[in-house]
């Protein structure tokens, strides 16, 4: 047996208001969850297509991901954080 370890990371935007599958598990249902995902993504504002890891996940191989659909979210998740910040340079 071969084991791969890979850097990966899970995207999740799904509160963009689009209707969420209701067929379960998205390995079952590949297309009709990616299809899911990406209007997800775009709703969001996401610039670049993302293809996943798995079909129909949300897993994503980092070297894959444009710096512009991996910038998005640090940004997003981080922007609590640095709305207090007040920047002295």
């Amino acid at each position: 047996m071969a084991l791969e370890l890979m850097p990966v990371i899970k995207i999740g935007y799904n509160n963009q208001d689009i209707q969420t599958p209701d067929k379960y598990p998205y390995w079952e249902y590949p297309i009709l969850w990616d299809k899911y995902n990406s209007e997800s993504y775009k709703k969001a504002g996401f610039k670049d297509d993302i293809n996943p890891y798995l079909a129909g996940s949300s897993f994503y191989r980092l070297f894959e991901i444009t710096d512009s659909n991996l910038t998005k979210p640090v940004i997003d998740h981080t922007h609590e954080m640095r709305a207090g910040c007040i920047s002295f340079i």
